[in-house]
């Protein structure tokens, strides 16, 4: 037997009925049985346009070459230094694993690495160890495209709050979690957001 149909051109009509376009679309299903032949079993198909179904590679933020002169580093002051031995300080610091201080200045202290092209859908997660020192709302991350905001990611003591823009340009949406009693001055806590879809929103905080 030969499978006739396994080099033959594949081809649709109209051409564009098969991706983002709102109207359906059917085909007949391949017949099971012999019987089948003569009649059509209808399914619809997907008018979806193709994307990318894995995520986007792990890209750190906090590259030297991107830190202003209010930016440094701290070898001594980062999550877990207090049990790692001398020796463990100094691989942490040679694999760009040390902490990084954000100095009060005059307009903010910023950090700008290239911009990041975001997952399927938009979705992303961000995980970041944070240490508070002064109280009141920071940003943690930003990111605009042709002056236009696409999203800001702000945390305080009291919750964090990720406003991100339309793409009518119409105003920003916002969803916020609360942070009451999870998230201290001057203690070290681990905190993660994933955004799937650009409409669901997961938070986890910790110490």
């Amino acid at each position: 037997m030969e499978n006739v149909a396994a080099f033959k051109p594949v081809s649709t009509t109209p051409a564009r009925s098969t991706c983002g376009i709102p109207g359906r679309t059917s085909y007949c299903r391949a017949p099971s049985s012999v019987a089948n032949l003569a009649s059509c079993s209808q399914a619809f198909c997907v008018q979806e346009c193709p994307y990318r179904s894995s995520t986007a590679p792990y890209a750190p933020l906090l590259l030297p070459a991107h830190r202003g002169s209010c930016v440094r580093e701290d070898l001594n002051d980062t999550p877990g230094a207090e049990r790692m031995e001398p020796e463990a300080k100094t691989e942490a610091a040679r694999t760009g694993q040390s902490s990084v201080v954000f100095q009060t200045t005059q307009g903010g202290c910023l950090v700008s690495p290239p911009s990041q092209d975001l997952a399927q859908l938009g979705s992303l997660t961000l995980a970041v160890w944070i240490k508070p020192s002064i109280p009141g709302e920071m940003v943690l991350l930003e990111k605009s495209a042709a002056g236009r905001l696409v999203f800001v990611l702000t945390v305080s003591e009291r919750a964090m709050v990720l406003r991100y823009g339309q793409s009518s340009g119409l105003g920003l949406l916002s969803v916020s979690f609360r942070t009451e009693g999870r998230l201290s001055l001057h203690r070290w806590s681990h905190l993660v957001l994933q955004v799937r879809a650009s409409k669901q929103s997961e938070m986890t905080l910790s110490g």
